[in-house]
């Protein structure tokens, strides 16, 4: 054989041998959950994830069991794509949870457990515990930088970036997160009832910017004839504003709040919402 050809073949041996280190632009990665720590234990669910996903679900309506899952695998890993996991079915943060963000692009990565904080090769995590119930996953959200239609459009560089507008039982954004809306794509618009009536007392924005509008009716439909107030956001909520209560006129430096009293009975009956993110 020639020598030329001989070299040729060489190079096509070696570079067939080289494993590529970043996925390609629109790789389809999947997430894999594992029943045990450290990816062991039996596989409980897997969910395929794209360039541009954005994915707010339970295990249960993935068909997946609930409570049984303690670590993951996210293969053709993304860099800045990030997952939120919740012990509540509503993607509360009353429970425990956990923000994991992917900080490099591999063929996978591998997050041992969702019960710690920490930076890790491949992904920072942030644990937040109030009941330290562990390996009882019943929720997730997940975000892959891209360019589709619902890819971090408007919120700042990567999945980092998604926002929330989260309703709580008590006052001054305690007790139960009862209801979250996830504001994944600017301008957002939503109209319509709460996700459990007469209970919100306060609510939370979170990274949402300067402008962002909530309005809360104890009337059903939205009508302003009963008691309703509406609030904006002065400043970028990073990481987040608390609004102490619904039945107040006092402005904060960090929004602006106005209360239309007709009887004097809003905070816990709230029935209907308006959001409006610029």
């Amino acid at each position: 054989m020639p020598r030329i050809g001989i070299v040729l073949l060489a190079v096509i041996a070696i570079t067939g041998c080289i494993r590529p280190q970043t996925p390609p632009t629109g790789t389809t990665g999947r997430l894999v959950f594992y029943a045990g720590n450290d990816g062991q234990g039996k596989v409980v669910c897997t969910v395929p994830v794209k360039d541009g996903t954005f994915l707010r679900s339970t295990f249960a309506e993935r068909g997946c069991s609930n409570d049984e899952i303690h670590s993951l695998r996210y293969e053709n890993a993304k860099q800045d794509a990030a997952l939120w996991i919740y012990d509540d079915e509503n993607c509360g943060d009353s429970s425990d949870n956990a923000v994991i963000t992917f900080t490099a692009s591999a063929p996978s990565i591998l997050v041992k457990t969702f019960d710690e904080s920490g930076t890790h090769k491949g992904y920072d995590i942030t644990y937040s515990h109030p009941d330290k119930d562990k390996g009882e996953a019943s929720c997730f959200i997940v975000n892959v930088p891209g360019t589709g239609p619902q890819a971090n459009t408007g919120l700042g560089k990567g999945a980092k970036a998604v926002g929330f507008v989260r309703f709580y039982e008590g006052y001054n954004g305690s007790q139960d997160n009862f209801c979250s809306y996830t504001i994944n794509t600017l301008p957002y618009f939503r109209q319509g009832k709460p996700c459990k009536n007469d209970e919100a007392k306060s609510l939370k924005y979170e990274n949402v910017p300067a402008g962002s509008t909530v309005y809360v009716y104890d009337n059903p439909n939205c009508d302003q004839g009963d008691d309703w107030a509406v609030m904006s956001t002065i400043r970028f909520a990073n990481p987040r504003i608390v609004v102490w209560n619904f039945e107040d006129n006092d402005p904060d430096d960090a929004y602006a709040i106005r209360y239309h009293r007709q009887d004097g009975n809003l905070d816990g009956k709230v029935s209907c919402v308006i959001i409006d993110i610029p």
